[in-house]
């Protein structure tokens, strides 16, 4: 789901938190340099996203696997509606990560 697709009082919700942090575009910068993200690895990222993109699945069933495995998370996820609605949200974070576009809209997304 994107930004813009928030209903208008999840979006002021959104923008109001991120406001309330401070970020905006210039803090938004401050923080690609501290993890020296640069345009450049977004592009590499951009260009292998497809490809990473078919891996996620694969890569979150194995990971909501692992956390069966552990009493205090399995705890969580008492039943398959539950897993796959994660495993949905997953999807998508997992998406705009490895999308290439980290701009406000990824930070409000």
């Amino acid at each position: 789901m994107s930004s813009a697709s928030l209903r208008p009082t999840v979006r002021a919700e959104v923008d109001g938190i991120a406001a309330e942090m401070g970020i905006d575009d210039s803090e938004l910068e401050a923080r690609k340099a501290f993890l020296e993200l640069t345009e450049d690895d977004a592009e590499h990222l951009r260009a292998i996203h497809s490809k990473l993109e078919a891996a996620q699945n694969g890569f979150a069933d194995g990971f909501y696997q692992y956390l069966r495995r552990l009493p205090e998370l399995a705890a969580l996820l008492p039943d398959e509606a539950t897993v796959s609605r994660l495993k949905e949200a997953h999807g998508r974070y997992f998406d705009s990560l490895t999308a290439g576009d980290y701009g406000m809209a990824y930070v409000t997304g």
